[in-house]
């Protein structure tokens, strides 16, 4: 005849049988889960820091140069050029320009010369409210590889992830030339002043 401990132990055995398994798989699972979206995390909270410290430092000091662009069959446009140096490399440079009434917005995020963060924004010239934004786009870069992309505003249509990681390297990319031309160009003017 069994006891009442006896009775009470076997349904515990046969429980954490059943259980312990189950409890592991789920332990298992929430473990991978969180290291998963830990790693997810880490370029996104990397990116942010280095964002945060070129923000900063273009508070501090920042150089700024209007030049001319020529677009075929247009006006020429204006644009004011501003970039912030960390360690002698540029760490976020942003171009204004306006064409037909719209404020056109490019900022661009560097660690060791590479793109990690890039916004464009498309105003109407003059707005002071953050509503009147006709379309921005966001871009987060690791690896020259697009991690993030976020628009608001009025959409392009038929943009992919694949069109938007494209266009926003080619644009950095000509501009970072352009603005490496024009660097050395306000830095021979400095010397002569």
């Amino acid at each position: 005849m069994r006891t009442l401990k006896e009775i009470t132990c076997f349904p515990k055995q046969i429980c954490s049988l059943r259980v312990y398994p189950f409890l592991f798989s789920f332990s298992f699972f929430i473990g991978i889960s969180f290291f998963a979206s830990a790693q997810r995390s880490d370029w996104k909270t990397r990116i942010d820091k280095l964002v945060e410290k070129a923000d900063s430092l273009s508070f501090k000091e920042q150089t700024v140069f209007h030049s001319e662009r020529l677009i075929k069959n247009q006006d020429p446009i204006q644009e004011t050029w501003y970039y912030t140096l960390d360690n002698n490399k540029v760490a976020i440079f942003q171009v204004r320009y306006v064409i037909k009434g719209t404020e056109f917005t490019e900022v661009y995020y560097l660690n060791n010369n590479e793109l990690i963060c890039a916004e464009k924004v498309e105003a109407p010239n003059l707005s002071v409210y953050i509503d009147e934004v006709v379309r921005g786009e966001l871009y987060f870069i690791e690896n020259s590889a697009l991690r993030q992309y976020v628009t608001f505003g009025q959409k392009n249509a038929g943009t992919s992830h694949r069109d938007a990681q494209y266009e926003c390297i080619r644009r950095f990319q000509q501009r970072f030339e352009e603005l490496r031309r024009n660097m050395e160009i306000v830095n021979v003017g400095r010397k002569r002043g």
